[in-house]
């Protein structure tokens, strides 16, 4: 397995992030212009800035993708997630700005330094949406801005159920934090990256809206591959959006396509009837 070249490294580990990503062409701009033209149509539109937080587990020597659990309150109700939310135009333009005139605690790394050199638009993009990923990290579970270290960017990923795009943004989270996630966050995962490379933690999850009728049957099925962790409350899925990313940075990073693994397990999972608008939308309690 590749991932081993680099467990118990984390220079060694921080260098291949970087260079793999660097790779890649930031299309942060192209999007935010997209989702403008979009609205100016009378369409529905909107825009999520993301972190995939890559945290170095010292006792275990090894990386470790930080996701929270969506809470009963927000859309997509048990989910798990990256850190992050919908951009906010006046706020974080305004922390963009702070950004650029260096007023902001955020470690400036070389990667940060890079897009500061791009031509002035795509540099004004990228800030935005930095901004919004270090004021949701904040937010969410109360991850300093100064202890995230910016690795580089993923390609911007619109969503299937909901007209949103979102942008990707790869970091690693320094040691001595302690997360007090909010209302919006049930709780914090830590999943080894190593669980991504074994096979048998992969399958193909049955999605319902609403229980199975009695013939096995619903209305509203989907089928997506997933991935399968344990978490203090028993298993977790991994699917949708924040699966796809992940799928991608370990593409990009060390090769690892998700098309070439075929799970054999099925499993099936009920989504609550108000997984589309959050508890508190759906009833007046």
């Amino acid at each position: 397995m590749e991932l081993d070249t680099f467990v118990g490294s984390p220079q060694r580990f921080k260098e291949r992030v970087v260079e793999r990503l660097e790779s890649g062409r930031l299309d942060f701009l192209d999007q935010m212009r997209c989702v403008e033209a979009r609205r100016k149509a009378g369409e529905k539109a909107a825009a999520s800035a993301v972190l995939l937080p890559l945290e170095f587990d010292s006792v275990r020597g090894e990386y470790a993708v930080v996701l929270n659990k969506r809470s009963i309150y927000v859309q997509q109700a048990g989910d798990l997630c990256f850190p992050g939310g919908g951009t906010d135009r006046r706020l974080d333009g305004l922390l963009r700005r702070l950004l650029a005139w260096r007023l902001f605690p955020v470690e400036r790394t070389g990667p940060f330094q890079k897009v500061l050199r791009s031509p002035p638009s795509e540099k004004e993009a990228f800030l935005f949406v930095l901004a919004a990923v270090l004021r949701e990290c904040w937010e969410e579970m109360r991850l300093p801005p100064w202890k995230i270290e910016y690795m580089g960017a993923l390609p911007s990923l619109w969503m299937q159920s909901f007209p949103r795009v979102i942008f990707p943004v790869v970091g690693g989270v320094g040691s001595g934090w302690k997360a007090r996630p909010n209302r919006e966050v049930e709780s914090l995962l830590r999943v080894p990256l190593r669980v991504f490379f074994d096979p048998e933690n992969y399958a193909i999850c049955r999605f319902f809206v609403g229980a199975p009728t009695g013939q096995g049957e619903t209305g509203h099925p989907w089928e997506y591959p997933c991935l399968v962790v344990n978490g203090p409350a028993g298993e977790e899925i991994l699917w949708g959006a924040t699966f796809r990313i992940l799928m991608n940075f370990l593409e990009r990073v060390f090769g690892l396509s998700v098309d070439e693994i075929h799970p054999s397990r099925k499993i099936s999972k009920e989504l609550p009837p108000y997984y589309f608008t959050g508890r508190k939308r759906a009833t007046s309690g």
